[in-house]
């Protein structure tokens, strides 16, 4: 009768209640003294072959269920085997331990599962936790085995730490992890969430998941920052931010593929936003920052950068608004991606108008970025300067106005407009045609200066001097300003405030002037010497002896084109205090061809180079690593190519 139950076909319910076994994962066999567990199983065997080979040798098998990988479910070569007797299992298990059990040519091993004794499951687990406490007879150093005896409270504050996704998997372990991890996440304020590279996903994040991890720690969640997985944050996503966390406070969506309706729907149940980054998201327009300003009546801080619209949307702006970037406004349609470039169809570029609509209706502005702007009037930018009192934080580098008339009736640069210039604290106006009267004005009344940029601007010895007068400077830009010499900088590196000093370009700088930094400036952490030609091995020897004792002091170099590049036998190197990095920074898109030219043979590039854009390919280039690794390729022909060039 054992036998008949194993040959296929004359039993067919119970072939049937197999298949529903092994076709459901989540089945679990009964663990007791008639289950056995079979390995070393030959790969080829499928379940039912190993039910017809057990059953005549031993007796009658309920069923076997085949244990497979968690991820990629593949069979492991092992099994789980339900016999009808324990006799019948005990015999199986002796020929197991015996090796007297070959299936294909293979020796199947294995035992069968002895059943837990419940009643004393937490009195085994106390004894082995004080156990483990012993060390030597002694009980002064605890093993890690006591991480056990922590209660709930302790498990929840210690997942609080842990990445949200991780979490996701830790409450699998048991059903005390699984509440500790639902506390947790109740707490959760402040949620980034990165694409793993190693992680529970492998290195790709669904978005079914990361609207799971979104609707877990949503409580009380204030904070949200997805702009690492920009390319998840789609429909579904948007729809559990606007419905599950209404208390958000800090949203940044920078990169993701939002439409207007998808940020209407988050701020019209977000309400509290107050600080908004929508960098990088082509699709939201004007209607968007519409919708953004009619419900976000909090809203401190927004920052769109590289959006396209007229700015009749500042119309509504909340008062409550401080700080407003608006950089590079005016995407050319070359620069929009394709997919994008619907989008921007019909939009209108930022206007006189909707700029004069910020200073009437925020006047509490502290920070504005518009940089690199091309699409307003100056007399627009200096009607902000003089409505907005509290400024602080001004970025109007690289401004051209569309309509020259209106720029040339402005008979001063905007910068003079400035109501309370002692306020200012970070002023950039790089290419703005700032003169030396300009530049006077600016050291004597914006005497709290921390940050300054004046590069690319037709400036001269007598007015750069002056740079002394600001004795709080910390960081000064200063670049492509040909005409300065080593006079006009002495007063201001005497000071010894610079922590960071960028002067590209600047060809009349000589070794004296860097010698001078070495020892006064203590501070300084940045140099950006690309351009200056005069600087000979002095300057690095000046600051290798400078730096030579004084280990908590650091300085990185930036060099190109200089004087010290050429002598062989001068060659800069790294040390535990000076780091050298050779490699041109393209800072200011306008004046890479003066730079670059001198060394290489640009003849027959095209004539649009100020719009060419490296990507960023050139920032990990530094001095002390193989320079021909990027030219490195897997086509035969790219040599050809090169040549060709």
């Amino acid at each position: 009768m054992m036998n008949e139950m194993s040959k296929p076909g004359e039993n067919q319910e119970q072939v049937q209640d197999d298949e529903r076994h092994l076709q459901d994962d989540s089945y679990i066999p009964p663990k007791n003294h008639r289950t056995v567990f079979i390995g070393n199983i030959p790969y080829n065997v499928k379940w039912i072959e190993l039910k017809e080979f057990l059953s005549p040798r031993f007796g009658t098998v309920k069923f076997v269920k085949y244990v497979h990988h968690v991820t990629t479910g593949r069979f492991l070569g092992a099994a789980f085997v339900y016999f009808e007797t324990a006799e019948i299992a005990d015999v199986v298990r002796n020929d197991l331990l015996e090796k007297k059990v070959v299936l294909n040519g293979r020796v199947l091993r294995g035992g069968y599962l002895k059943p837990k004794n419940k009643s004393n499951k937490k009195v085994n687990a106390i004894e082995r936790s004080k156990e483990d406490t012993k060390v030597d007879g002694k009980g002064d150093y605890p093993s890690d085995s006591s991480i056990s005896c922590l209660d709930e409270d302790c498990w929840t504050h210690v997942l609080s730490y842990v990445d949200p996704l991780e979490r996701i998997a830790m409450e699998r372990v048991c059903r005390q992890w699984q509440r500790c991890v639902a506390r947790a996440s109740t707490q959760q304020r402040i949620l980034v969430i990165r694409n793993p590279s190693n992680g529970p996903f492998g290195n790709r994040l669904p978005e079914s998941k990361l609207c799971r991890v979104i609707a877990q720690n949503c409580n009380n969640l204030v904070s949200l920052d997805l702009s690492l997985v920009p390319s998840k944050v789609k429909k579904s996503a948007v729809e559990t931010i606007a419905s599950s966390c209404t208390k958000l406070e800090k949203l940044d969506i920078s990169g993701a593929y939002v439409s207007n309706h998808g940020v209407g729907s988050i701020v019209e149940r977000c309400t509290r936003i107050k600080w908004l980054k929508i960098e990088g998201c082509p699709r939201i327009t004007e209607k968007g920052l519409w919708d953004i300003f009619k419900h976000c009546k909090q809203l401190e801080t927004l920052i769109c950068y590289a959006n396209r619209f007229s700015g009749n949307c500042f119309k509504i702006a909340p008062e409550s608004l401080k700080e407003l970037y608006l950089r590079n406004c005016d995407l050319k349609e070359e620069n929009i991606p394709p997919l994008s470039l619907s989008a921007f169809m019909g939009s209108q570029c930022l206007a006189e108008k909707g700029v004069l609509y910020l200073s009437t209706r925020c006047p509490n502005l502290t920070t504005l970025n518009l940089n690199n702007c091309k699409v307003y009037s100056l007399k627009s930018v200096a009607d902000i300067f003089e409505k907005c009192h509290y400024l602080k934080d001004v970025n109007i580098g690289h401004v051209t106005a569309e309509k020259p008339s209106i720029t040339v009736s402005l008979s001063r640069h905007p910068i003079l407009s400035l109501t309370n210039p002692r306020n200012i604290t970070k002023l950039m106006i790089d290419k703005t045609n700032l003169e030396d009267g300009d530049l006077q004005y600016v050291c004597n009344k914006c005497v709290n200066l921390i940050e300054l940029d004046i590069s690319c601007n037709p400036l001269h010895d007598k007015s750069v001097s002056h740079l002394s007068a600001l004795t709080k400077l910390e960081s000064l830009h200063i670049c492509h300003v040909p005409s300065i010499t080593n006079s006009s900088l002495t007063n201001l590196v005497t000071n010894g405030k610079l922590k960071c000093l960028q002067m590209q370009g600047c060809e009349n700088i000589t070794d004296e002037l860097f010698e001078l930094m070495a020892m006064s400036c203590n501070q300084l952490e940045e140099l950006d010497i690309a351009g200056v030609v005069h600087a000979s091995p002095k300057t690095l020897a000046a600051f290798y002896t400078a730096l030579d004792n004084q280990n908590d002091r650091k300085i990185t170099i930036y060099a190109f084109n200089n004087a010290f590049l050429d002598d062989e036998n001068t060659q800069p190197k790294n040390t535990a205090n000076v780091s050298v990095c050779v490699f041109y920074r393209r800072l200011y898109a306008s004046h890479t061809r003066s730079l670059l030219e001198e060394d290489l043979d640009l003849s027959g590039m095209p004539a649009d180079l100020d719009d060419l854009d490296d990507g960023g390919f050139m920032d990990g280039f530094c001095h002390g690593g193989d320079g021909d690794e990027f030219l490195t390729n897997d086509d035969p022909l790219e040599n050809e190519r090169w040549d060709m060039s």
